[in-house]
């Protein structure tokens, strides 16, 4: 089956079948395979403590993972780094990429003044923590549903946070994740996204979904302006249609790492479809439709 026609069958909800796509040969040639925890999980008010999360890491291979970082809620940012730092502590040696959504801080802090107290106190945080592979600014900054007026609008802001960022002196690469022109404002093109991979951006950060129009030659693009760049690409988030594992192998190959999102998911809750797992009240962890997915799984 055809990625056009694998898409038209996601659309239509035909029943799954094995795609035969051009797959790369045997290998994923240094891939990394992992997944995206979402912020509830790093919250005070997480079902399940840090130390349990590195161990559920561990037992299912993940060899990368994506963690996103309260920012809101009792004692502000401060909370949210010491759930990071517990994380990081439960978890070392496994590579980490934390995300700060900008756009959950209070209005007051969304200007550039606000912004650089912030990022002072995360670099401070993140800095001599060897696991950090990169931070992430503002969630999904381009896309339309941000609200923007341009994609100049929408441009200047992931421009700002970068200035921002390594006017501190960071050493910890900072990027953010980019969305299908499809889905950003009007007239956003490709050209515009590659614009500020080159400019504005440490490394190549990507959500890679189907539903948004995106396909494989979408990962051919940006590992081939990965190469040029000398930037790393990293999918950070990314739902496989059908879940298919070769698909699966055949979406890593292309890239140096890809996050399946959610990891975890509430039991019947929000994104529970597309879970790798799902955590039931009693804690215990049922396995989401997308279990075979587990990187654990792949072939040799």
């Amino acid at each position: 089956m055809g990625i056009l026609a694998l898409l038209a069958a996601l659309a239509l909800g035909v029943p799954a079948v094995a795609p035969q796509l051009p797959l790369d040969p045997p290998g994923l040639s240094g891939s990394l395979l992992g997944a995206h925890l979402h912020s509830r999980f790093l919250a005070p008010a997480s079902p399940v403590n840090a130390a349990e999360l590195a161990a559920w890491a561990r037992e299912d291979g993940l060899q990368m993972v994506a963690v996103g970082v309260p920012l809101t809620g009792p004692g502000g940012p401060a909370t949210g780094l010491a759930s990071l730092a517990t994380w990081l502590d439960a978890a070392q040696g496994l590579p980490t990429i934390p995300e700060f959504n900008t756009f959950t801080l209070p209005a007051t802090r969304q200007d550039a003044a606000g912004l650089r107290q912030v990022f002072a106190v995360i670099d401070s945080a993140l800095q001599g923590r060897s696991g950090v592979v990169a931070a992430v600014g503002g969630n999904e900054p381009l896309s339309a549903a941000r609200g923007w007026k341009s994609p100049a609008e929408a441009a200047a802001r992931v421009a700002l946070e970068h200035q921002l960022w390594h006017a501190l002196g960071s050493d910890v690469p900072f990027c953010h994740k980019f969305t299908n022109p499809r889905i950003d404002p009007a007239g956003t093109t490709w050209a515009d996204l590659d614009a500020l991979w080159t400019d504005h951006q440490d490394a190549i950060c990507y959500d890679w979904y189907a539903s948004n129009g995106d396909t494989l030659a979408t990962l051919d693009h940006l590992r081939d302006l990965g190469d040029q760049l000398g930037k790393p690409v990293y999918i950070l988030e990314a739902a496989v249609p059908l879940n298919q594992p070769s698909l699966r192998d055949a979406m890593a190959s292309r890239v140096d790492a890809l996050l399946l999102y959610p990891w975890l998911a509430p039991d019947r809750g929000e994104d529970a479809r597309l879970a790798m797992w799902s955590l039931g009240t009693d804690g215990s962890r049922a396995p989401g439709p997308a279990a075979a997915l587990r990187p654990v799984a792949r072939p040799a």
